[in-house]
């Protein structure tokens, strides 16, 4: 019964920190097209807005085993 509660705790748990994750580069990706838009209707050539990867590279991190 503790291995059943256990393995729920660290689903329910990898699932709350994907979709913190997720949401956090959903925001990242909205925030540049806004800094991309607010340039293209200042006039601003696209290629002078400062631009940063979407999506960052999701640091290493080791798998509990069960």
């Amino acid at each position: 019964m503790l291995r059943t509660h256990l393995s729920d705790l660290i689903e329910v748990t990898a699932q709350r920190h994907y979709e913190q994750f997720r949401t956090s580069q959903l925001r990242q990706i909205k925030e540049l097209r806004d800094q991309q838009a607010a340039g293209a209707a200042a006039g601003v050539p696209p290629g002078a807005v400062a631009t940063q990867p979407p999506v960052a590279p999701l640091p290493h991190q080791p798998v509990a085993q069960v």
